[in-house]
């Protein structure tokens, strides 16, 4: 290898700067232009789950909601928009960030109120991880 690679060089400058990048976390939507239900949820890498949800709709499969996934068939992709609802700020690294996370989401999910006939989300997941969220300490803001 020659003593100077200045194409080698650049490219583990390129791959350090990917590695070093953090990505944003928060709660997104996914919403049904049709009808107008939404899934509401939360990522620790937004942009990625934004190109998977987006593939699951092109692909016809959706395995996090049953009922998303009936619209699907009957709607077919194009009457789905994924849009980001809240950027989570870097939490402290002593704070918890998987607490932040879902507090952040069911605040979201509590205003919005995604379940039954105005969206995709289970209401009896959104309680039962309220009631985790309250025993951790976290929960009495969100409730």
């Amino acid at each position: 290898m020659p003593a100077s690679d200045p194409e080698g060089a650049r490219r583990r400058e390129i791959k350090r700067d990917i590695k070093a990048r953090v990505p944003d976390m928060g709660v997104y939507q996914i919403r049904n232009a049709i009808n107008g239900k939404i899934y509401v949820g939360s990522s620790k890498n937004l942009e990625g789950t934004r190109t998977s949800r987006l593939f699951q709709l092109r692909m016809g499969k959706v395995p996090f909601s049953s009922s998303l996934q009936l619209d699907l068939n009957e709607y077919g992709a194009a009457a789905f928009e994924f849009s980001v609802l809240s950027v989570l700020d870097r939490p402290d690294p002593a704070e918890n960030q998987d607490l932040s996370l879902a507090a952040l989401e069911l605040h979201w999910q509590r205003q919005l109120q995604p379940f039954g006939d105005r969206g995709y989300n289970s209401e009896r997941a959104y309680r039962r991880k309220l009631e985790q969220l309250d025993q951790s300490g976290w929960g009495r803001d969100a409730s």
